[in-house]
């Protein structure tokens, strides 16, 4: 009985076998090598892992916390330094102006647009420039603005080329200035650098 069982057993699988080849009986043994390594192997030493930061995390935790450092506070006093000695917008606006014309770049237009932050006495300035200019340009322009401008940060960078010829892109640069809400631009929209 138990060997007929058996010769049942190894010509269902021989059927199984011609029917639908080797690739299945791969796919099952491989299948079954990797539940066993992610058992053994992989599994346990993610255990370890969680224990581990969890030890770490309690130890850290159980510290009593001291008076704040100056060199923690320091990152805070070091941003409010920055926004509180940004240039007014007119001068901001002469200085985008002279940093594009010594990448030989015209800047025809600037659109602005500024918002009071809710909780934090800041201002944000968004400056949309049109630009046409080459890509090593366009990268000397836009490293020299972060370098010179702290309080700017560089929000969307959009290019596009009518054909692969051509040398200069059509951008559109999108920039954030942060400055005290004390300073105001002149309206809700406008231009800068006419």
């Amino acid at each position: 009985m138990i060997r007929r069982n058996l010769a049942l057993t190894k010509i269902g699988a021989e059927l199984l076998l011609w029917r639908h080849g080797w690739s299945w009986a791969i796919a099952g043994g491989l299948l079954a090598v990797a539940m066993a390594i992610h058992l053994t192997v992989i599994r346990p030493a993610e255990v370890a892992a969680e224990t581990l930061d969890a030890a770490r995390l309690n130890q850290v935790t159980s510290r009593t916390p001291g008076p704040v450092s100056s060199a923690a506070s320091k990152p805070v006093g070091g941003l409010r330094q920055v926004i509180e000695r940004s240039p007014a917008v007119d001068a901001l606006a002469q200085r985008l102006l002279v940093l594009a014309q010594a990448q030989a770049m015209a800047l025809p237009r600037a659109d602005y647009q500024q918002r009071a932050h809710g909780i934090l006495p800041v201002m944000q300035l968004r400056v949309s420039q049109p630009v046409r200019a080459t890509y090593p340009q366009l990268r000397r322009y836009i490293e020299s603005v972060l370098r010179e401008v702290p309080n700017a940060s560089l929000d969307q960078v959009t290019a596009s080329r009518v054909s692969v010829d051509e040398a200069e892109l059509e951008i559109r640069l999108q920039w954030s200035f942060w400055m005290p809400a004390a300073q105001r631009a002149p309206g809700q929209a406008g231009r800068i650098g006419e």
